[in-house]
């Protein structure tokens, strides 16, 4: 991914979710996008974050965020059945929908789909 596809797209988060977004928060939903299902562990481990960053960044994409404000309900964050510890991440339906319609704007624009 390009330097000017990457601003482009968060550009078009930022005016679908309402406010302005960080390249780590974007690639946190990508990741678990892409995952289909993973853990706030393997999030922290992938993407090289703290245990607070990947906190933080997963928050906002969810029902409510770090800081008790509404998220974008886009993942879904329970605690593992096996593992207290761990948080399983998954896209809820909505949050489905917008990564097909990520993907649909880098085919529209030329860009190989992953």
């Amino acid at each position: 991914m390009q330097a000017h596809e990457i601003t482009r797209i968060l550009e078009y988060v930022s005016e679908r979710v309402g406010g302005e977004i960080q390249v780590t928060t974007l690639l946190v939903f990508l990741f678990v996008a892409q995952q289909g299902k993973c853990t706030q562990k393997e999030v922290e481990e992938k993407l090289r974050l703290t245990n607070s960053s990947a906190s933080r960044n997963v928050s906002f994409w969810t029902h409510r965020r770090f800081d008790r404000q509404p998220g974008v309900g886009f993942i879904e964050r329970t605690i593992n059945d096996g593992d207290q510890r761990l948080r399983e991440l998954v896209l809820t339906p909505l949050g489905k929908r917008f990564y097909h319609i990520l993907l649909d704007q880098r085919a529209l624009a030329g860009q190989s789909v992953p």
